[in-house]
């Protein structure tokens, strides 16, 4: 445990850079004043974590006291990490597990008059791959919004409060109102929808439908909240970028950037069987068989790689429908050979991922 004394030198820090940021730098006799710029990046319009959130963090001091890390998600202010809390195995040396200009997942246990306190402690592989993958999506958002302002010439803070945090902010209301955990509930996923899947999302600032993409059955739980997302959007058309006099062409920069960023890239899966046959036909009913399974699903293509081995490939921008898709034209190919007294077996399933079709 820290005492009152260490307690306070780690929070004073904080306390400074978050009750005082944006006039900071004190001169004797004057006082500067600097606007927030784009290095002060706030995922969440809220200005310090939650108890419990998991969290990205970059390590940036070990002193005798504990480790100073820096939120990544809320403006890299700092926060501390006893000792104590870094594991729950005996510790000969914090360097062991983390390492100064390191990132890794967090817990915080502690938010109080601008302290905030980490722990390391409890947080699972489990725990760390979800904070990876919020942290990921949350980082996506943030370079869209950048990118925003930057091509519009409008302020980073102006944007996320007219776009990112609105659409955070419907993302935690369904999550409180709901039973169990829920997927596709981020930002993420409702500026991709609103792109790539046609009449997903509406915005009441455009006559004209959004161009169509790739679609996916998963995009409904986002339906409830039309009216709230088309409130969020709706914002935007008193946003007037530097050379643009409406806000539509405000909305025009963000579809571009997010078909830039976030176009599915194509996922390719190979699925190699052996197929045999030892009847009278032999290779004559394995080419037979071969050649009607490719006429029937021209989208699957079979390859020769080496007897008994043959190449089945599918190329999709969904990779979980390809491998099924893969596996339905398995079954019927195995069913054909069976007919003529053939074999068919499954060797080894590689993927990989392009952004042109093979």
């Amino acid at each position: 445990m820290l005492n009152s004394t260490t307690r306070s030198f780690a929070g004073h820090k904080n306390r400074i850079r978050i009750l005082f940021r944006g006039i900071v730098c004190v001169i004797p006799g004057t006082l500067i004043t600097m606007e927030n710029d784009v290095s002060d990046e706030y995922f969440y319009e809220r200005r310090l974590p939650a108890i419990n959130e998991l969290v990205m963090a970059q390590v940036h001091e070990i002193d005798d006291n504990g480790i100073v890390c820096k939120l990544l998600e809320y403006g890299s202010i700092e926060a501390f990490l006893p000792f104590s809390e870094v594991t729950r195995k005996r510790l000969r040396s914090a360097k062991d597990i983390v390492q100064k200009g390191k990132t890794k997942i967090f817990q915080v246990i502690r938010v109080e008059k601008g302290y905030v306190d980490l722990s390391k402690k409890y947080v699972t592989p489990e725990l760390s791959n979800e904070g990876s993958e919020k942290y990921e999506k949350g980082k996506h958002i943030n370079s869209i919004m950048i990118q925003l302002a930057k091509d519009a010439d409008i302020s980073y803070r102006n944007v996320c409060d007219a776009i990112a945090y609105p659409l955070y902010s419907i993302c935690d209301q369904r999550a409180e109102e709901a039973e169990e955990v829920l997927e596709r509930n981020h930002p993420y996923y409702i500026l991709k929808d609103w792109v790539f899947n046609k009449g997903v999302y509406s915005t009441k600032n455009t006559d004209d439908s959004l161009p169509s993409g790739y679609s996916t059955e998963d995009n409904a739980e986002h339906i409830d909240y039309q009216e709230e997302i088309d409130l969020a959007f709706s914002k935007i058309k008193f946003m007037k970028p530097s050379n643009s006099s409406s806000g539509d062409g405000l909305l025009d920069k963000l579809e571009k950037i997010i078909r830039q960023r976030m176009t599915p890239k194509e996922s390719k899966l190979d699925l190699t069987v052996e197929i045999s046959c030892y009847t009278y036909e032999g290779i004559d009913a394995i080419k037979k068989v071969v050649k009607d399974i490719k006429t029937r699903h021209p989208d699957i293509s079979i390859v020769y790689k080496s007897a008994p081995e043959y190449i089945m490939r599918c190329t999709s921008i969904d990779e979980t429908r390809t491998r099924e898709r893969l596996l339905i034209v398995y079954e019927d190919l195995k069913y054909n050979m069976e007919k003529v007294g053939g074999l068919v077996a499954m060797a080894t399933q590689k993927s990989t991922s392009s952004e042109t079709v093979i």
